[in-house]
């Protein structure tokens, strides 16, 4: 495929599954990042997966190094799973709809849902 020519959700879908194997292997979630930051511009229906990517990694490392920081007082454990369980939702539901081969209409937004 050419820049800019993209039919399908290809690239977000393979943003969301390595963002996704970052729960066991943590390197493959900045990966996924990456990646989703290098295709962004290629198509307009594409970026709006990309850029929900590129949020909710960067989110969600902010969430884990709040939570990380607050371990010592045991917070951070409900900080850690509240923010795995909302970065769990947000990769599952994105990859649901690329699938489908929708756009997402709100990829700025912090809910749990794409939409």
């Amino acid at each position: 495929m050419t820049r800019g020519s993209y039919t399908t959700f290809e690239p977000a879908m393979i943003a969301y599954v390595l963002m996704a194997a970052g729960f066991v292997f943590p390197p493959a979630a900045a990966a996924g990042a990456v990646y989703a930051m290098h295709k962004r511009g290629e198509s307009a229906l594409l970026d709006s997966h990309l850029v929900f990517l590129t949020r909710t990694f960067w989110v969600g490392a902010g969430i884990l190094l709040l939570g990380l920081l607050l371990l010592p007082v045991l917070a951070g454990i409900i900080v850690i799973g509240v923010g795995a369980v909302w970065t769990a939702l947000r990769l599952i539901s994105g990859y649901l709809a690329a699938n489908a081969g929708n756009p997402l209409d709100a990829p700025g937004s912090l809910g749990m849902i794409a939409r």
